[in-house]
């Protein structure tokens, strides 16, 4: 009884458990503005709350203020020993700098815990990039707003339009998102997603989910250019070109018009799936391509991801249970962008086996003059071998060399 409350330690703490150090509260700070605050506060650490807390117009927004107030509060008074409204340019400079580096790193950076835990750090890891990039704008809007409410006349400006003027403190921003290719499957995955599709969809049954990854691999589609297809963007063979051929019309307005000319896989699912679409007329049987409206599958362009990811999914369960592991291991991370530009990778490098391809008897010479590029006799037949039946179910996921006992593959 009669004892003195204890008074909590000064160290790094969340803006509502904050203890201010002694003399670094900002009641004297080196930039406070001469006149009367509009805000009625005298401290940095209840300026900073007001703004975090009342300025904020919706809780997203306070939460992202809270979280860069933590870090400048706690920096300012334990690594530069300041108020916060004593900073001057260059100490935000190193603050920007803090931010990707903050050390030592077991003090400022720790896992993501209730802000009530006192193992609670300001960092869950350095921001680096739009992270830091981010930050620093909130910084900047801090100070801003400090100066309108006249509490404090700091120095720091950043962002593109003060990098253009020439008046930016900190002449770092957000790294440019880098374009890093996503790489696609390899022959061994897409043997497994083939063996796959023959034993769980032949090509008979017409099944959507094998004209769905045909189209994905083969045609280079998405699953949204494949929804919007309609019969009519489909062209069967004639004198010019030995398979059916696909016009896109949804493409980037850049390519508007493209022709995708179907390599025999696909050209044999697309010439099944129109079949189905050949109505008689007068005992004859005819084609009713452009009359027809309807789009070609019937299915959104999820339904088709959908279809399209539960294909994926049965390839990597087909090749674990033969014993692939490490190929079921990388179909499981797979999504249906891997499927893009794949039989592009596939094909290049392979030897032609002209003799397969007489097989097929579809080695038919390409016309020439035509108002899109056609495939060279060296291209895409090349990669016979890549739509054959490929090695028996039992033995390991291996490219087939020789497509002489199979030339279609059941496509």
């Amino acid at each position: 009884m009669g004892e003195p409350a204890q008074t909590p330690p000064c160290d790094i703490a969340p803006l509502e458990r904050f203890v201010t150090p002694p003399g670094l509260d900002g009641s004297a700070g080196a930039h406070r503005c001469a006149e009367h605050c509009l805000i009625g506060v005298d401290n940095d650490l209840a300026a900073i709350d007001w703004w975090v807390t009342q300025a904020s117009s919706h809780e997203t927004t306070a939460h992202s203020r809270r979280a860069v107030a933590d870090k400048l509060l706690n920096w300012a008074c334990f690594v530069k020993g300041k108020a916060v409204s004593s900073l001057d340019e260059q100490d935000f400079a190193e603050f920007a700098r803090f931010l990707a580096h903050p050390q030592p790193l077991q003090r400022w950076v720790g896992a993501r815990v209730s802000r009530t835990s006192m193992r609670w750090r300001p960092f869950a890891k350095p921001l680096v990039g739009s992270s830091r990039d981010n930050a620093l704008r909130q910084v900047a809007a801090l100070v801003h707003w400090l100066f309108e409410q006249r509490y404090a006349d700091l120095r720091f400006s950043y962002g593109k339009t003060a990098m253009d003027d020439g008046t930016a403190t900190v002449a770092v921003k957000g790294a440019a998102r880098r374009f890093t290719p996503l790489g696609t499957v390899t022959p061994e995955e897409w043997h497994w997603i083939r063996r796959t599709l023959d034993l769980h969809f032949p090509a008979e049954h017409l099944a959507p989910r094998r004209f769905i990854v045909e189209l994905l691999y083969y045609g280079n589609l998405r699953a949204e250019e494949i929804a919007t297809l309609s019969p009519g963007d489909l062209e069967p063979p004639n004198r010019q070109v030995a398979d059916w051929s696909i016009r896109l019309h949804q493409r980037l307005s850049s390519r508007v018009g493209e022709v995708v000319v179907c390599p025999p896989p696909l050209s044999d699912t697309v010439r099944r799936w129109m079949r189905q679409r050949e109505t008689p007329s007068q005992g004859h049987v005819v084609f009713r391509i452009r009359e027809a409206s309807a789009t070609l599958i019937g299915l959104s362009g999820d339904r088709i991801s959908a279809l399209g990811r539960q294909v994926l999914k049965m390839a990597a369960a087909l090749a674990a249970e033969r014993g692939d592991i490490e190929t079921a291991e990388r179909l499981r991370s797979r999504s249906l962008v891997h499927l893009r530009g794949a039989f592009d990778v596939h094909r290049c490098g392979r030897v032609i086996d002209r003799a397969a391809i007489e097989l097929t008897g579809r080695g038919v010479e390409y016309g020439l003059d035509m108002g899109f590029r056609m495939p060279e006799p060296s291209d895409w037949r090349n990669a016979a071998h890549l739509w054959t039946e490929g090695p028996d179910d039992d033995a390991q996921a291996q490219p087939v060399s020789n497509p002489v006992g199979s030339p279609l593959g059941g496509a």
